[in-house]
């Protein structure tokens, strides 16, 4: 079972991990100027179209790990933190230092690995 302290310590991580991943969001979803007035008007439409497609690539898998971490943070606020989505059993210490937004303990994350998932 997890500690007071030991959950206000998962608890700033993943805050911190919340802040880093929208950061980097709003850097996506910057708009990217790339005129500089020299180049050819298809070649600059053509990087901009290829960095929006790389932003996409890269903004989903972020987007995802957004959606656990603050689904992390609402469980530490309603007293779920730490058990297994899966068993309910206590997700181990090693695998909350590895990953504070894990949702399934070490038995189940094993089993899924095996099945391929």
């Amino acid at each position: 079972m997890l500690t007071k302290e030991k959950i206000e310590e998962y608890k700033q991580k993943l805050e911190a991990e919340r802040v880093r991943i929208e950061a980097e969001m709003d850097e996506l979803d910057k708009p990217v100027d790339m005129s500089d007035n020299l180049g050819n008007r298809e070649d600059e439409e053509t990087d901009e179209a290829e960095e929006f497609s790389t932003n996409q690539g890269i903004a989903q898998p972020l987007k995802m790990e957004h959606e656990e971490v603050v689904a992390a943070l609402h469980k530490i606020d309603i007293g779920g933190y730490g058990k297994c989505e899966k068993t309910g059993k206590d997700i181990e210490d090693e695998v909350l230092e590895v990953n504070p937004a894990a949702r399934y303990c070490k038995e189940v994350v094993e089993e899924l690995n095996e099945k391929g998932e």
